[in-house]
């Protein structure tokens, strides 16, 4: 199975280190996991384990829009996308309808402190079902679970390459 390829969209830099954190804690304990269930694991590196997912950050929503156009041209689409609201700009609301543009099977999460926009104008301006918020700020746990209920949502689409 492909890891999962997360797009993180803060303007904030000790956000994207956090990311990193939680999504690494998650990569390593899955490659612990699955050597304890394998009888060669002694003989196999942790390095060879795949990780669940894979993350990029940047600082933008134009950055945003160019790392999607990117990673499409490469046949290497991102899966998931969460995004700050408040960014200078492109916002996050307008960030995602320009990323929907390039990609629209991208799974999008909003993680912000503060929200210019209701719930309700969000959900009714994107039009799409699923959206989640995850305010700030949020713990590790949080992240894991929307970044697997996101994951879970593209596996259970028809496959696609990359």
């Amino acid at each position: 199975m492909n890891p999962c390829r997360i797009l993180v969209v803060d303007d904030n830099t000790d956000i994207h280190r956090d990311f990193k954190r939680v999504i690494d804690t998650v990569n390593n304990a899955a490659s612990w996991s699955q050597l304890a269930n394998d009888p060669l694991a002694e003989q196999q590196p942790v390095s060879t384990v795949e990780p669940q997912f894979e993350f990029t950050s940047v600082t933008s929503g134009e950055a945003a829009v160019n790392a999607v156009r990117s990673a499409i041209a490469r046949k290497r689409p991102f899966h998931v996308a969460i995004v700050d609201m408040r960014m200078p700009g492109l916002d996050g609301l307008a960030t995602v309808e320009k990323l929907w543009t390039l990609q629209s099977d991208l799974q999008v999460a909003f993680s912000s402190a503060y929200m210019d926009y209701s719930w309700n104008s969000v959900i009714t301006r994107l039009k799409r079902p699923g959206l989640r918020l995850v305010p700030k700020p949020w713990t590790g746990s949080e992240i894991i679970a929307i970044l697997h209920e996101l994951r879970d949502r593209i596996r259970t689409r028809a496959p696609r390459s990359a």
